[in-house]
């Protein structure tokens, strides 16, 4: 075999090499050696047929193509023993002449990382404060949550509940249609089309009207957006909302355990504040591995990202399998394709981040004992019998590269914001925090460090 050309960008090698038409000859006869046995020939009995014979039936692609499913793995693990190439994975074959064979390699290599001066980042977590109208806020929409609705006599009105004949149709196509429809006005609402519900305002019980709205340029059937919708509207039912009195009894609904409004408020308030100083501190974690990725260089092959959108595409699956089945069933309509490629930003993203994180732990000296792997394992098992199934060596592994993670996280964010790292802090860099299963530890990621170690 002869290279011809080398090179190496991307975190993979290129190798262009041509091989001498002897090379090819063991494989070729053994390609024989197997096809002949298989291959039924009018006029020979099985396995005796020459391989001129052969060749003719078969023709000399199918054969050249059996040879080289053979010669090639080999082929490509000499050139990785004679070129030193450090390949994490199997190389990528295209074969661009079979006369004489000449084919191209490409070897996945470890990725490359340097990190910047993740000493310089100074950042903090926002600070929250739940106003006394944000917890208005809430306590109306309970109100709302809660409210009965009573006939009136009289016009549509804002936040009326009616009930309506529609018709309607975009140019000779149906659009929306329906009997006794409930609807609830809503100023500036988008449903079914903007100034559709302004379009009610006014009208009585019994009372017809028709007018034409112009679909949104975005809307969600792209065959209609941008285009007139006619509408027929007949007003059958005029309901206005009335909402509880601020008592006790409201409050007992929605927590029975608490006595007046005020400490309703305070409870919510709480819980607010919890809500908000959790999204505080996912933002801020966001912004940290956005600015450490950003001051850091990485380089990863490519085969990386499309393990880790494998990844992601099984999460996706799972998920879909708590959706019901008429909404799984539209979803399965998408080509796989398109979720691969919608899902690969986030791909591209999660193994940066990852890969610079796991070098931000290495420069940190940053270690995990068996006492904290074999802690989380108790706390993920959840039972004796449960800790038995999933403790396995391969499964320690995945629970001591996710607790590094974590540790590495917690460091970066103690670091920005120059103070002593909190020891108690529970936070991941990337991914879930395993979950309790009972037969395995479930990843925070594809199989970047098992890929990227190799070598």
């Amino acid at each position: 075999m002869k290279v011809t050309e080398k090179r190496v960008e991307n975190s993979q090698a290129y190798l262009t090499v041509e091989v001498e038409e002897t090379e090819l000859d063991s494989s070729l006869e053994g390609a024989y050696k197997r096809l002949v046995q298989s291959t039924d020939i009018p006029g020979f009995r099985r396995g005796k047929a020459s391989r001129d014979v052969l060749e003719t039936f078969l023709g000399k692609d199918r054969l050249m193509e059996d040879a080289l499913n053979n010669f090639l793995p080999e082929a490509c693990f000499q050139l990785m023993k004679s070129e030193d190439i450090p390949a994490i994975a199997e190389p990528y074959i295209e074969v661009t002449s079979t006369s004489p064979l000449v084919f191209q390699a490409i070897f996945p290599l470890a990725p490359s990382v340097k990190l910047g001066d993740y000493r310089s980042i100074n950042i903090a977590p926002e600070v929250v404060a739940v106003k006394d109208e944000d917890v208005d806020k809430v306590i109306e929409d309970l109100r709302h949550q809660q409210a009965t609705w009573e006939a009136v006599d009289r016009a549509v009105a804002a936040r009326n509940l009616v009930a309506i004949d529609v018709e309607s149709n975009v140019e000779e196509t149906p659009f929306v249609s329906g009997k006794g429809v409930e609807y609830l006005v809503v100023e500036g609402s988008k449903n079914p089309v903007p100034g559709f519900a302004e379009e009610l305002i006014g009208l009585h019980s019994g009372e017809e009207k028709e007018f034409s709205l112009k679909l949104p340029e975005d809307f969600s059937n792209k065959e209609q957006a941008g285009k007139e919708a006619k509408f027929k509207v007949k007003v059958i039912s005029v309901k206005e909302e009335k909402l509880p009195e601020l008592d006790g009894s409201f409050v007992k609904s929605i927590a029975p355990d608490l006595e007046d409004l005020s400490s309703l408020k305070e409870r919510i308030k709480e819980n607010m504040t919890h809500q908000l100083e959790d999204k505080a501190m996912s933002d801020f974690e966001d912004r940290l591995l956005d600015e450490i990725v950003k001051k850091s260089t990485v380089e990863f092959p490519p085969f990386i990202v499309e393990n880790e959108i494998d990844y992601l595409l099984q999460r996706q699956f799972e998920e879909w399998q708590r959706y019901p089945e008429n909404v799984q069933e539209s979803l399965r309509k998408i080509p796989e394709a398109k979720l691969r490629e919608n899902l690969r930003p986030l791909a591209i993203k999660r193994v940066g981040r990852l890969l610079v994180m796991d070098e931000f732990a290495k420069a940190e000296n940053i270690e995990v004992n068996e006492a904290e792997v074999d802690l989380e394992m108790s706390l993920m098992a959840g039972s004796e019998d449960n800790r038995k199934a999933i403790d396995t060596p391969e499964n320690r592994e995945v629970m001591r590269r996710y607790i590094r993670r974590r540790k590495a996280m917690e460091q970066l964010m103690a670091m920005a914001q120059n103070k002593p790292k909190d020891e108690e802090a529970r936070v991941s860099p990337e991914g879930d925090a395993p979950q309790q299963q009972e037969t395995q530890v479930a990843p925070d990621s594809a199989n970047i460090e098992d890929n990227t170690n190799q070598t």
